[in-house]
């Protein structure tokens, strides 16, 4: 008898294992579902971005309307929290629906503060990323707020805070004396890596070179671990 009821207990779990597999899979079939209508819906809305895009080409109206961004964007916000939604998460991704709802339409330039390959462009790469971008690095932070304020490129990316050096001051006095407005904000992990010759070991290294804020942001590392190397 011990054995039968053994059997059976065992019998019952792959029963219940094999139910809980087809509820996962009717449930899959439902989110690959709704992921089709939202693809639907967003090439309907980008459809019609095209349409509104082509008009305001013709009135000859500027590209870009931040306050009708920003009203959709604080609308969209609104409604999340009635449905229980992060409200900071859905602006995130409707910024992006926004974002790639233009670049689908026709190309789009972000300066950014260069040189290529710098955490700043990839931060541009994150915010906004297609087939019909264009990334422009920039000498300078200034020169990125003049690129947008010119008209130049649509959108610039520049460095504002960072969690060890704190704010970047040159970006928060220019948002004081241009009339450009943060579009959007992207965090970003920065890593940074010391490079030897081969075989080098730390009480071999005598003079370090890297940027200032690279330099800045290790500075606790390096005086802790490399306290003899010379710093330029």
């Amino acid at each position: 008898m011990r054995t039968l009821r053994k059997r059976k207990n065992v019998l019952t779990t792959v029963w219940l294992k094999v139910n809980i597999s087809l509820e996962i899979e009717e449930l899959r079939k439902r989110i690959d579902q709704v992921d089709l209508e939202l693809l639907k819906l967003l090439k309907e809305r980008t459809k019609l971005v095209s349409e509104i895009l082509e008009v305001k080409k013709k009135l000859g109206l500027p590209f870009k309307d931040v306050k009708r961004e920003k009203e959709i964007l604080e609308r969209v916000k609104a409604k999340a929290v009635e449905l229980s939604l992060d409200p900071a998460l859905t602006e995130d991704i409707f910024k992006r629906i926004i974002g790639l709802s233009m670049s689908f339409y026709r190309d789009i330039s972000i300066a950014y503060l260069g040189p290529k390959g710098s955490f700043t462009e990839i931060a541009a790469m994150k915010f906004l990323n297609g087939a019909n971008v264009r990334y422009i690095p920039k000498p300078t932070i200034r020169e990125v707020f003049r690129s947008v304020e010119s008209g130049d490129v649509d959108m610039g990316v520049v460095p504002i805070e960072n969690s060890i050096e704190g704010s970047v001051n040159i970006t928060l006095d220019l948002l004081l004396d241009t009339p450009l407005k943060i579009y959007g904000e992207v965090e970003l992990r920065v890593d940074h890596c010391l490079l030897v010759s081969p075989g080098s070991t730390m009480e071999d290294i005598r003079v370090i070179f890297s940027h200032p804020q690279a330099i800045a942001q290790c500075r606790a590392f390096l005086e802790t671990v490399i306290p003899h190397a010379e710093i330029v």
